[in-house]
């Protein structure tokens, strides 16, 4: 497995007593894949995958801001991209 990707958030996010100011994902395995739409995934399906991989419960995606979620989903679909046989760049 390779090193875990990682974004550092535009604004903290505070879940709790913690802040937290970055997020690291690692490399998905088959099984984070199986609750997964083939086809027609939503954004929430995609954060929720992001969630797994990042070890962050759902509530914290949720108060990510606009470019730090497409951060997040950039990265985690450029896993399901891969994890599909599919090029991750165009």
């Amino acid at each position: 497995m390779s090193e875990p990707k990682k974004i550092t958030l535009t604004k903290p996010v505070q879940f709790g007593q913690k802040e937290i100011t970055e997020l690291s994902f690692r490399e998905p395995r088959a099984g984070d894949f199986w609750n997964l739409p083939i086809e027609k995934q939503t954004v929430g399906d995609i954060m929720m995958l992001a969630s797994l991989l990042c070890a962050q419960p759902p509530a914290v995606l949720q108060k990510l801001e606009i470019a730090d979620m497409e951060q997040v989903l950039t990265i985690t679909g450029g896993f399901i991209a891969a994890g599909l046989g599919m090029p991750t760049k165009p």
